[in-house]
């Protein structure tokens, strides 16, 4: 049973993350936006890398949405699934 818990994660968690994509590197921090859940995954970040804007990041009918190129969107959301697991 323990086995199908999530880690817990804390109301202002920062998770340091890097992707690589098309040969370049992009790192940065993933915060949870809104109200996170208790235990398990939440469903909205916002992501800041140094040099560019914070964005945010979603899932929307299933599928991981954010303003930039279609494979660092899915490169993130494969980091964010990975890390809660």
């Amino acid at each position: 049973m323990a086995g199908n818990l999530r880690k817990p994660i804390g109301k202002e968690a920062a998770v340091p993350f890097s992707v690589e994509v098309e040969g370049q590197t992009h790192a940065g921090t993933l915060t949870p936006s809104g109200k996170p859940p208790a235990m398990g995954m939440p469903n909205a970040f916002v992501v800041r890398m140094p040099g560019k804007p914070p964005v945010n990041i979603s899932i929307y009918m299933g599928k991981w949405v954010m303003q930039g190129k279609e494979e660092l969107v899915k490169a993130i959301g494969r980091f964010i699934e990975a890390h809660y697991k």
